[in-house]
């Protein structure tokens, strides 16, 4: 394999913890025969661990930032609600994705709500958790909201 993707988890507070172990399970069993396709680190805002929604606690290997190489995977969760109209978040992930073009941004479930919120899905196509269908048409009008997929790419960004 020419490269390894290195993808950064971002954890917090009240997040649903199969949106982290899914994928992440996922990721590492592409690694189980020798090939290092994958590498994970955790990331919170402050670098710190978080509780999530069923009370199991993750430590964040460190603070989110952008790396030049780095993916990013933003579960979701009722944690996603308290992740919205933060600056700092939205600037993260505003710079994360312009700054290259071979990143990815890639949500699971509501975590979706995280990158509309940034404003990185407006004119683009997605998904989200059904449970948010209505929502999301009415918060983030500007996307073009497929919430009976399983799943939407739109250039770089992923959603489930």
């Amino acid at each position: 394999m020419d490269k390894t993707r290195c993808i950064d988890i971002l954890l917090f507070d009240d997040l649903n913890i199969l949106d982290v172990a899914g994928p992440v399970q996922a990721f590492s069993s592409a690694n189980d025969d020798g090939v290092n396709r994958y590498q994970l680190r955790y990331v919170s805002l402050d670098g710190g661990a978080v509780t999530s929604s069923c009370g199991l606690r993750l430590q964040a290997d460190q603070r989110l930032k952008i790396e030049a190489h780095y993916d990013l995977l933003i579960p979701g969760g009722r944690g996603v609600d308290c992740m919205l109209q933060q600056p700092e978040l939205q600037e993260i992930l505003n710079d994360w994705h312009d700054s290259s073009s071979d990143r990815r941004v890639i949500s699971v479930c509501s975590g979706a709500l995280i990158l509309a919120d940034a404003g990185l899905l407006d004119g683009r196509s997605a998904t989200t958790h059904w449970g948010r269908a209505a929502v999301v048409r009415n918060l983030f009008p500007k996307v073009n909201w497929a919430t009976d997929a399983l799943y939407k790419i739109d250039d770089r960004i992923f959603t489930s």
